[in-house]
């Protein structure tokens, strides 16, 4: 993205000299918003990752049902919480809520060959 504002500067002022510092400032603004529309309208921009999001009582409690592995994930915030029990809902603890990385598919074993039977006449 920096690369190419980089570019596009550098294009609007060698390749349009007689553009009035208006016109360019209206081409920029129109640039930015832009790609700032396909940035924001691109899948996963506004996507928060919620992963080591977690309840309790206080910032020590959350480190230590972390530590213990009895933390309540909370992705939707203090609603996933017990907040008639005082809970609220922690960002960035130590917990991670993502779970391990799934190990790759094994690979299929060859089939079993038989050399025995290859040229192998017993009658």
């Amino acid at each position: 993205l920096i690369f190419y504002i980089t570019y596009l500067h550098s294009y609007l002022s060698s390749n349009m000299p007689g553009t009035s510092s208006k016109m360019t400032r209206l081409l920029w603004r129109q640039t930015l918003a832009g790609l700032l529309l396909v940035w924001l309208q691109s899948p996963g921009a506004n996507a928060v990752a919620t992963d080591h999001y977690a309840c309790g009582t206080s910032w020590a409690d959350v480190e230590s049902k972390c530590a213990a592995g009895t933390a309540t994930h909370c992705p939707n915030l203090d609603s996933d919480c017990n907040t008639a029990g005082g809970e609220s809902c922690y960002a960035d603890t130590q917990c991670n809520f993502a779970g391990p990385t799934p190990a790759p598919a094994p690979t299929p074993a060859p089939p079993p060959t038989n050399p025995g039977t290859a040229g192998n006449d017993s009658r």
